[in-house]
């Protein structure tokens, strides 16, 4: 039953986050839905994995982000070529949504992983 509740909680979360975003105009900021997604993603991960498996895979999660970081450092750091170019404004955006989509794919595989199990 959980695993359907998991299921459509993955289409669910991406839905009202874009409609929150349009309901309070949320572009103006430059906020889309993944900005809101991603921690109601994230704490799905932990909580589903935790309840499936021995332990859960905040670990892995928080590696694979803290790797996500420096991969976009060092991207923004060789497209700009200077480091008196890099800005923490765009890193941290561009950092937050690509932290979105590997949280996805992280959600998706801890899915499969649960449905293989």
């Amino acid at each position: 039953m959980i695993y359907f509740v998991a299921i459509v909680y993955f289409f669910l979360i991406p839905f009202l986050a874009q409609s929150l975003v349009r309901y309070f105009d949320l572009k103006r900021f430059s906020i889309k839905f993944p900005d809101l997604s991603l921690p109601f993603l994230a704490v799905a991960i932990i909580y589903i994995s935790g309840r499936y498996f021995v332990h859960n895979f905040f670990p892995q999660y928080l590696l694979m982000m803290c790797l996500l970081a420096i991969a976009t450092c060092l991207f923004i750091l060789r497209k700009a070529g200077k480091i008196k170019i890099f800005s923490y404004k765009r890193f941290f955006k561009l950092f937050w949504r690509m932290g979105y989509l590997l949280t996805a794919i992280f959600y998706i595989v801890t899915l499969i992983l649960i449905a293989l199990r």
